[in-house]
């Protein structure tokens, strides 16, 4: 019976070795460059996705102000019924009976002056249609500079981590060596007690550095928006020749930023349609002049 007990032990011990190996397997870093971040966001970042999609209405909303133009035509038909005498035209007789009679026709209709509102409407909906262009861009250089950020930031944790465990083996090992002299008595007691609380603090920096790190890898994942949860192993990018460069005036930066920001550019459109939008409720209390033809056969169908 002991026997089968010290067995049965060792199996659930064998099973639950090879489950861990499996987790652990499962759980293996994947290691992902700052390239293959960007790559990953701009294929999943989901404010990007929302501005091409508005982009693309926008578009939309352009093709039907364009076709706004066209005539209208609308097909209809007129079907009455009627019990007792009537006129046959077609026999020229007076006959008696149930007879439904049918009158299809067709009536197009092309508005000659509205105000200028249409001109108007397509305006605005060239403007919208820019905004959400530059909109686009902006949000490729969000997820870009996020990516960037939460990346770069994430590395300066992981060297923070590094530094805070060296250190905290070095205290540890001045404490022990400092402990051992103040029972000797060459060393005071005070001095162990600073050792052990710049040790301590080591400790909590520690603490704050690793959670900073698992904070920026999260907000790097979360806006990638990869499925799943996969820990990843963040490479070192290569440093640039020309990291010492020196930067332009701030008075040209601002220019610059001024005449090739996506985002001015998005804010100034979205102006010029709302301005557009205006123009289109003024227009609407002029009168609206419009041409009316309707074609319907001279001879109503009638049925027995």
């Amino acid at each position: 019976m002991k026997n089968f007990t010290i067995r049965a032990l060792l199996q659930k011990l064998g099973g639950l070795t090879v489950c861990l190996i499996l987790a652990g397997v499962a759980q293996a870093q994947v290691p992902i460059s700052l390239e293959k971040s960007l790559e990953l966001a701009r294929q999943n970042n989901v404010a990007l996705r929302q501005a091409k999609y508005n982009s693309t209405r926008a578009d939309i909303g352009v093709r039907r102000s364009k076709y706004s133009y066209l005539p209208s035509i609308t097909a209809s038909a007129d079907v009455s019924r009627s019990n007792g005498l009537f006129f046959d035209n077609v026999a020229g007789e007076v006959k008696r009976g149930n007879t439904s009679t049918s009158q299809p026709y067709l009536v197009g209709q092309v508005v000659l002056f509205d105000g200028f509102t249409k001109l108007h409407e397509l305006k605005q909906a060239k403007h919208n249609a820019n905004a959400y262009t530059y909109a686009v861009q902006q949000a490729e250089i969000d997820f870009e500079t996020n990516v960037t950020a939460y990346y770069l930031q994430a590395l300066v944790d992981r060297e923070n981590i590094h530094i805070a465990e060296d250190r905290i083996k070095l205290l540890q090992g001045q404490l022990e060596k400092i402990e051992i002299q103040e029972r000797a008595g060459v060393r005071a007691q005070d001095e162990v007690y600073q050792i052990k609380a710049q040790l301590a603090t080591e400790k909590l920096n520690l603490i704050t550095h690793q959670n900073n790190f698992r904070r920026d890898k999260l907000q790097l994942v979360q806006e990638m928006n990869v499925e799943g949860n996969p820990d990843y192993e963040l490479l070192t990018p290569d440093t640039p020749e020309d990291i010492n460069m020196l930067l332009p005036a701030e008075a040209e930066i601002m220019q610059r930023a001024l005449g090739h920001s996506p985002g001015v550019k998005s804010s100034a459109a979205t102006l010029d349609a709302a301005k557009s939008n205006l123009k289109v409720i003024r227009s609407n209390f002029s009168p609206t002049l419009s041409s009316k033809e309707s074609t319907a056969p001279t001879t109503p169908a009638t049925f027995m």
